[in-house]
């Protein structure tokens, strides 16, 4: 009987290497078909929406990288809102929570998840690494952690954060690299001059 369990733990953990090496074989275009699917699946919608993940709120790592943030409230844009895990604490601060995501039922979770806990959010449906957003139009954009894979790039991931934050805007989040910038200042075509800084 030990020896089965054993067995079984090691083929689980041999599951999830193998799992991730997708990111490192998948094309960018494949990797981002591959995400759509795997978080499409009815289960993947339960895991990300159930109400004790979305109560499970923002991480200790999160919660001290918003709390670098010297915004306190303002226009926040998400990448990746799943079932609002990030969004219904973000919205409880005092921000004005936009969430995308790729997948629409996940989308309408995360509004419906945010309404039963008395707030509101805006969700977008549309593929993260075309932006349909006004351009420099919110206070801070906050990659979710869940997210960051679904970007085969770290340059695109960069790019979509910087692009979606205003010029003036004291920050841009990745909450999956612990990374943040703040006075972002602009190289030629209004791109960041610079990296994100450590967190």
């Amino acid at each position: 009987m030990r020896t089965r369990l054993a067995a079984g733990r090691f083929l689980s953990r041999v599951g999830r290497f193998v799992q991730s090496l997708t990111v490192m074989v998948l094309r960018p275009q494949d990797l981002l078909a591959f995400n759509r699917l795997a978080y499409s699946r009815r289960s993947s919608i339960d895991a990300w929406t159930g109400a004790g993940l979305v109560d499970s709120g923002l991480s200790e790592d999160e919660r001290m990288l918003i709390d670098r943030v010297p915004v306190r409230a303002g226009e926040l844009l998400i990448l990746g809102v799943g079932g609002g895990r990030e969004a219904v604490p973000l919205a409880t601060m005092g921000f004005r929570v936009t969430g995308i995501d790729f997948v629409p039922e996940l989308a309408a979770r995360a509004e419906e998840n945010a309404r039963r806990r008395g707030l509101s959010i805006r969700t977008l449906v549309q593929d993260m690494t075309r932006l349909d957003v006004p351009a420099s139009s919110y206070d801070v954009a906050w990659l979710a952690s869940g997210t960051y894979c679904s970007i085969p790039t770290r340059r695109l991931r960069l790019e979509l954060l910087a692009a979606s934050a205003a010029p003036s805007s004291p920050a841009a989040i990745s909450s999956a690299s612990s990374s943040f910038r703040t006075n972002r200042s602009s190289g030629p075509g209004g791109s960041p001059s610079g990296g994100f800084s450590p967190g």
